[in-house]
C-alpha cells in the first residue's frame, strides 16, 4: 500500500486559518487604535467638556429641585392633604402626593451622585475669586469699548476646572458616569412633565364637562322663559 500525502489537503485549511487570523488581528488593532484615539481626544478637551457637562448637571438639578418645591407649595396652598382647595384658590394641575414624594426621593439620590462626581473638579476659593476678577475686568473693558454691559461676575462653569493631568485622567474615568447621570436627570424631568401634562388634560376635561352643564342649564332656562313669556327663541 502506498503512503497518502496529506499536505495537499491541509494546505487550503492552513491558508484559510491564516487569513482569518490576520483579519481578526486587523479588527482588534483597529479597535484598539480607535479607543486610544478617543481617549486622547477626551483628555485633550477634558477641561471644556467637564465644565460644560457638570455645569449643565448642576443647573438642571437646581431647576428640578425648585420645580418640585413649587409643586409641593401649591399642594399645601390648595389644601391637598386636608380636603378640597379653598374657594378663592384656583384648582390647577398637580401631582398626587405619592408621585411627588417618589420624584423627590429620586432627585435626592441624583444629587448625592452628582456631589460625589463633581467634588474632584471643584476649584478652591482663591481660584474662583481670580476668575471673578478676570471676568469683571473683561466686562469693564467691553463697557469702555461700547460692548454689552450685561453680565455676571461669574458663571456656573467657573466652579470647575480640569486643566491638570490628574483631573483630565479623572474626567476620562468619570465621563461615562456623568453622561449617564445627565440622562437620568432628563428622564426625571420627563416623568414630572408627563404627569403634569396628564393632570392638565384631566383638568381640561373636567372644565369641558362644566361648560356642557352650563350650556344645558342656559338652554333649559331659556326654554322655561319662552313658555312663560310667550317668546320663541329664534336661531
Amino acid at each position: 500500500m502506498g503512503n497518502v500525502n496529506s499536505h495537499a489537503s491541509l494546505a487550503p485549511i492552513s491558508y484559510a486559518s491564516t487569513i482569518i487570523g490576520f483579519i481578526s488581528f486587523t479588527f482588534t488593532l483597529a479597535t484598539f487604535l480607535r479607543v486610544f484615539w478617543e481617549n486622547l481626544t477626551t483628555l485633550g478637551k477634558a477641561n471644556s467638556e467637564s465644565r460644560t457637562v457638570l455645569s449643565t448637571l448642576r443647573t438642571e438639578l437646581e431647576e428640578e429641585r425648585l420645580s418640585l418645591r413649587e409643586l409641593k407649595r401649591h399642594q399645601r396652598v390648595r389644601g391637598y392633604e386636608g380636603g378640597p382647595p379653598p374657594a378663592d384658590v384656583l384648582a390647577g394641575p398637580q401631582l398626587d402626593y405619592a408621585a411627588l414624594h417618589a420624584l423627590q426621593i429620586s432627585l435626592r439620590r441624583l444629587n448625592r451622585r452628582f456631589e460625589e462626581l463633581e467634588e474632584p473638579f471643584l476649584i478652591d476659593g482663591a481660584e474662583l475669586d481670580a476668575r471673578k476678577a478676570a471676568r469683571r475686568r473683561s466686562r469693564s473693558r467691553g463697557e469702555k469699548g461700547g460692548g454689552d454691559e450685561s453680565g455676571d461676575d461669574w458663571r456656573v462653569e467657573d466652579l470647575y476646572s480640569a486643566q491638570s493631568l490628574g483631573r483630565r485622567w479623572r474626567w476620562l474615568q468619570s465621563r461615562g458616569e456623568a453622561v449617564k447621570l445627565l440622562d437620568s436627570v432628563n428622564r426625571l424631568q420627563t416623568r414630572r412633565i408627563a404627569r403634569q401634562v396628564g393632570e392638565i388634560a384631566c383638568l381640561l376635561h373636567s372644565y369641558k364637562e362644566t361648560l356642557d352643564e352650563m350650556r344645558h342649564g342656559v338652554a333649559v332656562t331659556e326654554g322655561r322663559m319662552a313658555r312663560v313669556v310667550g317668546v320663541r327663541r329664534v336661531d
